[in-house]
């Protein structure tokens, strides 16, 4: 009779073992990137590297850590010690200037995924732009008016749908669920289907919790103590 006893509460354990869910793994919450979800106009730019190239060649070429500007004074002339024969600048000196232009010419082939693109800058170039210089560019490429978006998150493409984890209201848990993306910008990208205005989705790598659909948001809280000597 004690070996059907032990035989059946075996069985008891193990059904309820089986029926127990798996415990909701804890994230720390400050090392999370979240965005909130809006709605509103989205600029669609991208982004590119390239460099200087002149319209018109320097005339003179310097050796050394410098480029000859400008020649203010030509050969033969009378000077005097107060007289300045040429602008110089330094290479070397590189400063980063918000610098607008327009984009004059779209090469029509395609390599590698990326495509070639002349700009003509129409403002003032900053102390030091010199031909070869490596630049960054931002192109502005469409205007919505219209859209739901959120910032970019570590793994949605454009055109794609993705699992995000959402923050549930009230609660210190976030939940996955398929959210379909569409077309994208530098930093913010259109929300198709999966998500609402206000919503809060963690947009950083979440690839560790592939295995999970419900996480909890883990808050650390670091107490500091301080013991104070009074002399006397």
């Amino acid at each position: 009779m004690y070996g059907v006893i032990t035989v059946l509460a075996l069985v008891v354990v193990t059904v309820a073992l089986s029926r127990l869910q798996a415990a909701v793994p804890a994230v720390d919450e400050s090392t999370l990137w979240m965005g909130t979800v809006k709605r509103g106009p989205m600029i669609r730019q991208v982004r590119g590297a390239g460099i200087l190239v002149p319209e018109e060649i320097r005339w003179i070429p310097a050796v050394t850590q410098g480029r000859v500007e400008r020649r203010l004074v030509l050969p033969g002339t009378s000077v005097k010690p107060s007289t300045i024969p040429l602008e110089l600048s330094n290479p070397d000196v590189q400063q980063a200037f918000v610098v607008a232009g327009r984009v004059s010419r779209i090469d029509p082939s395609v390599q590698s995924g990326t495509r070639t693109v002349d700009v003509t800058l129409e403002g003032p170039l900053p102390p030091g732009a010199v031909p070869d210089l490596s630049v960054d560019g931002t192109i502005e490429i469409e205007r919505l008016t219209d859209v739901l978006f959120v910032e970019r998150p570590v793994q949605g493409q454009a055109h794609s749908t993705v699992g995000l984890f959402k923050r549930v209201e009230d609660a210190s848990e976030a939940v996955r669920g398929q959210v379909k993306l569409g077309r994208s910008s530098v930093s913010t990208i259109e929300v198709l289907d999966g998500l609402k205005v206000g919503d809060r989705v963690i947009l950083s790598d979440m690839s560790a919790q592939d295995a999970v659909n419900r996480i909890r948001l883990q808050s650390k809280t670091i107490t500091l103590r301080c013991r104070l000597a009074a002399a006397g």
